[in-house]
């Protein structure tokens, strides 16, 4: 008689079904999101002593949410910044509790599941686009666009290489995580997005340095010494790239590839976003406040990339899409949350690939990466926005939290 531990089946099943409506919420749209908030919810609830403390645990995490939230308060669309806000802190506080309180070997072949089977919905019966500057035909599976559907390939990618080397799955998981990475990479490949593939080859060779480096035995000088410099390096690098970039060299690449130098139009919309900053610099337009029908900037864009009018969009750029929508306010908050999850990464004095902080490199890596070319960060009812949450959990250090306990009087 095989026997069932009940909490870990319903830790798989609650997982599986979170994971599987924010794989396809782009083709079920509203029902994906009730699932999820169904499922969302009944992991909130069951311990929401527990989840509460999770919250407050993570509440760093939580401010731009609720910045987004408060944002409101100035946007010219108040009741899409408050609604869109509100899920994206429903969003966040979802994926904090479903981290803390769902084992990651659990997990992890639950997301798998998930994942392999929009990877091969989307290989075998997608839909395929034509890039209207590039005219190359591109695959975007069940999603939107082809740089959709290139980063949830690419978070498969990193579930199935993790999967694949956790010691605590038998072979038969460990085998899913191999097809599930095998298929996702294909999958990567047909939606011929040049950037999400790149950025994937290169997050899994940066999370497998930096995962060599921190299980390289030193004394606590020397490695302090090395992040220093690491951090150095990656400072000078970034102002490298900004000046190879606007000195011409990228455009003379990006020709001899084949490619569209302006990264299909992307240029054009940095330089108008930024253009439009400077009308509230402090706390920004609003969230998701800018792409309406009858904003001037927008309907410049939207214009000069051909697309119609009130059409979703986006301005391509992490940094200049949250400067624009919450301000300096919300770029400062976002730089704290990535400096500590650089400082937490270099402080780890050991990582074993496959294990749940290997993972969680991975994926901040990934989503570093992003964004430069794409606004991935801080969307409501997203994948990206799951396993962010989740590498912030992941990358916590491990303590007790005590339950908050709600006495009613």
């Amino acid at each position: 008689m095989i026997s069932v531990n009940r909490s870990e089946l319903r830790q798989f099943v609650l997982a599986f079904i979170i994971v599987f409506s924010l794989m396809f919420n782009s083709m079920f749209g509203a029902l994906a999101g009730l699932i999820f908030l169904a499922a969302g919810m009944l992991v909130l609830i069951l311990d929401y002593g527990q989840s509460l403390a999770f919250c407050r645990r993570h509440w760093v995490i939580l401010l731009i949410p609720v910045l987004a939230m408060l944002s409101f308060l100035w946007s010219e669309q108040p009741g899409k910044s408050l609604r869109s806000g509100f899920q994206l802190f429903l969003t966040s506080i979802i994926a904090i509790v479903l981290a803390e309180s769902t084992r990651d070997d659990i997990f992890l072949p639950a997301a798998a599941c998930a994942m392999l089977i929009a990877m091969l919905m989307s290989l075998f019966f997608g839909r395929t686009a034509i890039n209207g500057l590039t005219q190359e035909v591109v695959l975007t599976g069940i999603y939107q666009s082809k740089n959709f559907l290139s980063v949830h390939s690419a978070l498969s990618v990193f579930t199935g290489l993790t999967l694949m080397f956790n010691r605590h799955q038998g072979l038969i998981f460990r085998g899913l995580g191999a097809l599930l990475m095998l298929t996702s990479f294909i999958v990567l490949i047909n939606a011929k997005s040049l950037g999400g593939l790149v950025a994937v080859i290169m997050s899994v060779v940066a999370g497998l340095i930096v995962i060599l480096y921190l299980n390289w035995e030193m004394r606590g000088f020397s490695r302090r010494a090395i992040n220093f410099f690491l951090i150095l390096t990656a400072v000078c690098l970034g102002f490298a790239i900004v000046i190879f970039v606007s000195q011409g060299y990228f455009d003379e690449l990006m020709y001899s590839l084949n490619k569209d130098p302006t990264l299909t139009g992307r240029t054009y919309i940095w330089q108008r976003g930024l253009e439009f900053f400077w009308s509230n610099p402090v706390l920004g337009a609003g969230f998701q406040a800018v792409f309406y029908q009858g904003n001037g900037v927008a309907e410049d864009i939207w214009e000069a990339l051909n697309f119609a009018s009130g059409a979703k969009f986006n301005f391509h750029n992490m940094f200049v899409d949250i400067l624009i929508e919450l301000g300096a306010v919300g770029l400062t908050i976002f730089l704290v949350v990535i400096f500590i999850q650089c400082r937490r990464v270099l402080l780890e004095r050991s990582i074993a690939l496959g294990s749940r902080e290997s993972y969680a490199v991975f994926i901040f890596i990934f989503m570093l990466s992003q964004t430069i070319l794409e606004v991935s960060w801080f969307r409501e009812f997203s994948m990206m926005q799951l396993l962010i949450c989740f590498s912030w959990v992941y990358l916590t250090p491990r303590s007790e939290v005590k339950p908050i306990r709600i006495v009613y009087q």
